[in-house]
């Protein structure tokens, strides 16, 4: 039995829900939305490849894209997309054919003379930008032909000087843990210390108090980080095994409180220890200038006020955990791991408890220099030539830096990671509203990337 074609009003909804599937910039999303509503509208009984729209949709969501002014949108004798870009001042018409299996014919017209000059049969992947035959921005695109306020333009210049804190360089188109600039010559006596306090809970772990099994494996995991650190390491790793067994403790503290039948107290000798490992890696952790930045940064934008609400934990665990899980957000694996093990530390209703602090200031610090590593690698290339772009866009607008950093990023092998912004976009903003003095910075980062 053959299926009924599908009416005028679902081949636009469908249409819709293909491109919110997409994950496009949202400006990019709205036009694309809008162009081919119009196209059905105009004709309903238009046919077109599926895929070709999906070889179109992955062409648009290059990270990009958003520089280029939007193109005329219509379908061809094929059935395929195609977009086109005019020059109407030099008499140029350029053409991009979507065909399936991701393969793109670019053609430049010469209308006076009916020159045609063919360009490329491929899709660019995020990492690989191709230039197009002329200029692409004579009307912009959404929210970037704004005028930019010198707010803005401040927030940019401080992202580009700030140091982002050492938790994440950049490396072969990764963000990946950076070693600690921490001095190893002046550590012996705290890592000692701090052997000294693991060994203890390890061996207190394994004479049978089986209700804490788990606090075991954590000492263990802890023992090992710690026996792992050397001067090209990051401290980061070590740490978050500390933190395991401080947020054990916190819960398990709590819990017995109020279930003491299924949660027996601690035994006093049992709290000692784990108390005696708390200042070890406390008086350790700050000799790392990581983990340092992040507490200290924690208590310069008013963390202790602030940052200790359960919405403003739930936010950044989120944000943690896609950026662990998204493939987009360039994240070296171990790095990723990290990040996953950031995102899980939690304890449960203790806002004011300082082990809680120290855990959010690690949160807010691990996505903050994860941010500004992005920015700055968007903008530090442009340090010669920024002075520059900001006073011209003082009247013209955003686009011209904004290209400039997307650009960046496009070299850098980091396209992608605005394809990852643009995902968490909705957490990032609603962090920024709650944690203005931490993260104001995302939504004109956001904005000169084309998805604020």
């Amino acid at each position: 039995m053959r299926s009924m074609p599908m009416t005028a009003a679902e081949k636009r909804a469908a249409i819709s829900d293909r491109v919110l599937r997409a994950s496009l910039p949202r400006v990019l999303e709205q036009r694309l939305k809008d162009t081919l509503d119009g196209l059905v509208i105009q004709n309903g009984s238009v046919a077109w490849s599926d895929e070709s729209l999906e070889t179109l949709l992955r062409f648009f969501g290059h990270p990009y894209r958003t520089a280029w002014a939007f193109p005329i949108i219509k379908v061809g004798r094929r059935g395929n997309f195609l977009a086109n870009w005019e020059d109407k001042l030099n008499n140029l018409d350029f053409v991009v054919e979507f065909f399936p299996a991701d393969r793109t014919d670019w053609t430049l017209f010469n209308t006076t003379n009916g020159a045609i000059q063919k360009y490329g049969s491929e899709l660019e992947g995020a990492s690989i930008y191709y230039e197009p035959p002329f200029e692409l921005n004579s009307e912009g695109a959404g929210s970037n032909t704004l005028p930019a306020s010198d707010n803005e333009l401040q927030i940019i210049s401080t992202l580009r000087d700030e140091d982002p804190g050492g938790i994440l360089q950049i490396r072969n188109g990764e963000l990946d843990l950076a070693p600690s600039q921490v001095n190893f010559d002046y550590l012996d006596s705290r890592i000692d210390a701090a052997k000294t306090a693991i060994n203890e809970l390890v061996n207190a772990c394994e004479e049978g108090n089986q209700p804490h099994a788990v606090l075991g494996e954590f000492a263990k995991q802890y023992r090992d980080a710690l026996n792992s650190l050397h001067p090209s390491s990051s401290g980061i790793s070590w740490y978050v095994k500390a933190q395991q067994i401080e947020t054990y403790r916190a819960n398990y503290v709590q819990a017995s409180r109020t279930e003491s039948d299924e949660y027996p107290p601690f035994d006093p000798r049992m709290s000692t220890i784990i108390d005696s490992l708390v200042l070890a890696t406390g008086i350790l952790a700050r000799r790392f200038p990581e983990i340092a930045k992040s507490q200290d940064d924690f208590q310069k934008y008013s963390g202790r006020e602030i940052n200790t609400r359960r919405e403003v934990r739930n936010l950044l665990s989120s944000a943690l955990s896609a950026m662990a899980m998204s493939t987009t957000a360039l994240l070296s694996p171990r790095a990723a791991t990290v990040a996953r093990e950031v995102a899980e530390l939690d304890i449960n209703n203790l806002d004011n408890d300082p082990a809680t602090q120290r855990l959010i200031a690690t949160k807010a610090g691990f996505l903050r220099n994860y941010l500004v590593t992005v920015a700055k690698a968007s903008v530090v290339p442009l340090r010669n030539q920024l002075g520059h772009l900001i006073e011209n866009i003082r009247t013209k607008g955003l686009y011209d830096l904004g290209k400039e950093m997307i650009k960046a990023l496009v070299q850098q092998g980091l396209g992608s990671t605005i394809i990852f912004l643009g995902i968490i976009k909705p957490t990032l903003l609603s962090l920024s509203a709650m944690w203005p003095a931490m993260f104001q910075f995302i939504a004109p980062l956001l904005r000169l990337l084309g998805i604020g």
